[in-house]
C-alpha cells in the first residue's frame, strides 16, 4: 500500500478519495445514479497484450492483466492470464469473466475502442459467454479532455510522467509483443516473455494511479488543475 507511482500512491481509497471516484464513476463511467456507493475492490482494472493492432477477428488477447484492490485495501493486486496454447482460449476467456462478474466498475486506457471490442470478438469465436456491457470508465478520453493541451501526446506513459511524474525504466515497447508470443509458441521458453509481463503489469497497476489522481481532478478542479484549457475541458464534459 505504500508503492508510489510517481507522486501517487496505490493504496485503496477511502473517505474523500473514494467519494471522488465514485462520482467520476457515475460522471463518466456509466455507473446508474441509483446504485449503492463504489468500493474500492469492485473496480477492476484490464490490460490486453495482443498479436496486433487491428480489432478484426485476426487480433488475439494472448495475455490478460486484470488489477484489483483486495478486500481489505491492504494492497493492489494484478493477475494475469497468459494463453500458452492457442486451444486453450476459452478457458482463458472463462477465467476473465469469473473475474468480471465481481466487478461493478471496468477501468481501462483505450479500452472502448480497442481491448474491449478485441475480447467481444474472441469470445465470440469462442462460443464464450463475456460479459462487457457494464459500467466501464476509459480513461483515455478523460484524459484528452483535461491534458491535451499541455502534453505531446496522451499516450500512456506520456500520461504517466506529465500527469503521475512516473517514468519507466528500461520498458519495453507493446509493439515488440507479437514476434516474442510468435517466438514463445514456437517453442522458446517463457523467460522470452519476461518483458511484456512486466510491461503488462506496469500498464495495470499505473491505471490505479492514473484512476486516483483524475478523481482529484474532476472531483475537486480548482484544488487540482494546472491550467485554464484543463478547466475548460472539464466544463465542457460536464455541459455534456
Amino acid at each position: 500500500p505504500t508503492h508510489r507511482f510517481g507522486e501517487v500512491p496505490v493504496a485503496a481509497p477511502a473517505g474523500e478519495a473514494l467519494a471522488l471516484l465514485d462520482r467520476l464513476a457515475r460522471l463518466v463511467g456509466g455507473l446508474p445514479a441509483e446504485a449503492p456507493p463504489l468500493r474500492p475492490e469492485e473496480i477492476l482494472f484490464l490490460d490486453l497484450e495482443t498479436t496486433g493492432l487491428s480489432r478484426s477477428a485476426g487480433t488475439l488477447a494472448f495475455l490478460v492483466g486484470l488489477g484489483a484492490w483486495t478486500e481489505d485495501g491492504a494492497a493492489l493486486r494484478v493477475e494475469q492470464f497468459l494463453l500458452t496454447d492457442l486451444g486453450t482460449e476459452a478457458g482463458l476467456l472463462a477465467a476473465v469473466q469469473q473475474r468480471l462478474a465481481r466487478a461493478r466498475l471496468l477501468v481501462t486506457f483505450n479500452g472502448r475502442t480497442f481491448d474491449l471490442p478485441v475480447l467481444r470478438n474472441r469470445a465470440v469465436l469462442c462460443r464464450t459467454r463475456l460479459s462487457l456491457a457494464g459500467p466501464h470508465l476509459d480513461l483515455l478520453p478523460l484524459c484528452r479532455r483535461l491534458f491535451r493541451e499541455r502534453l505531446e501526446n496522451c499516450r500512456l506513459p506520456t500520461v504517466e510522467a506529465g500527469v503521475l511524474g512516473f517514468r519507466r525504466v528500461d520498458d519495453v515497447s507493446g509493439a515488440l509483443a507479437p514476434r516474442l508470443f510468435t517466438a514463445y509458441l514456437a517453442g522458446s521458453p517463457l523467460g522470452i516473455l519476461a518483458s511484456i509481463l512486466e510491461h503488462n503489469r506496469l500498464d495495470v497497476a499505473v491505471l490505479a494511479a492514473l484512476l486516483l489522481r483524475l478523481g482529484q481532478h474532476v472531483g475537486a478542479p480548482l484544488d487540482w488543475a494546472e491550467d485554464g484549457e484543463e478547466l475548460f475541458g472539464l466544463g465542457r464534459l460536464l455541459l455534456q
